[in-house]
């Protein structure tokens, strides 16, 4: 259902722009493919933790107390229904919008690198990671490069493993395998 419009959007961005960060700008079902996967399967069930540096009374009198730790709940906002549609489905495909006109990274709301209290992976306001806008094209440059050189699936019928959690955060199955076998018609 993913890998062939993928590889045929690499393919096309890498014919323009060659391996270049335009090209992996101009990847946007790969941005969105990338952005579904950080929503369905993050990191972890909370994000921002912080510890609280002295007590304060929110005006809805809720009170914390100096010492203790203040997190968001990832897992909570990422598959809230009310913010996205079929929340607890995969849609790979889901944030690519037919209708952008601009290769502005920051000036799309649905990328990868976009922050918002809707999509939390990279935090989000004046303390968002830095990092993000690397981090991206280097995830964009590693998904490229795997549809272009390999055919790739789940073993055991395609099938994903459940994911593994300790305390608050997820691990792969590290029991799971993925087939892997090399493409002869790669040309770049």
């Amino acid at each position: 259902k993913y890998l062939e419009p993928i590889r045929e959007e690499v393919r096309d961005a890498l014919a323009r722009f060659g391996w270049s960060k335009l090209a992996t700008e101009n990847m946007r079902r790969v941005d969105s493919f990338l952005r579904e996967t950080q929503r369905f399967r993050g990191l972890g069930g909370i994000s921002m933790a912080r510890k609280v540096l002295k007590d304060f009374t929110f005006s809805d009198g809720t009170t914390v107390k100096k010492g203790q730790m203040l997190a968001v709940g990832l897992r909570a906002t990422h598959y809230d229904s009310t913010i996205y549609h079929q929340a607890d489905e995969f849609e790979g495909f889901r944030f690519v919008d037919s209708a952008e006109t601009t290769g502005d990274e920051l000036a799309l709301p649905n990328r990868l690198v976009s922050t918002s209290l809707e999509f939390l992976p990279f935090g989000t306001g004046r303390h968002a990671c830095p990092g993000r806008f690397w981090a991206a094209n280097e995830m964009k440059a590693m998904l490229a490069y795997m549809v272009l050189n390999y055919d790739m699936r789940m073993e055991d019928d395609g099938k994903v493993p459940d994911e593994q959690w300790y305390g608050s955060e997820i691990v792969p199955d590290l029991s799971a395998h993925m087939l892997l076998k090399k493409r002869e018609d790669t040309k770049f």
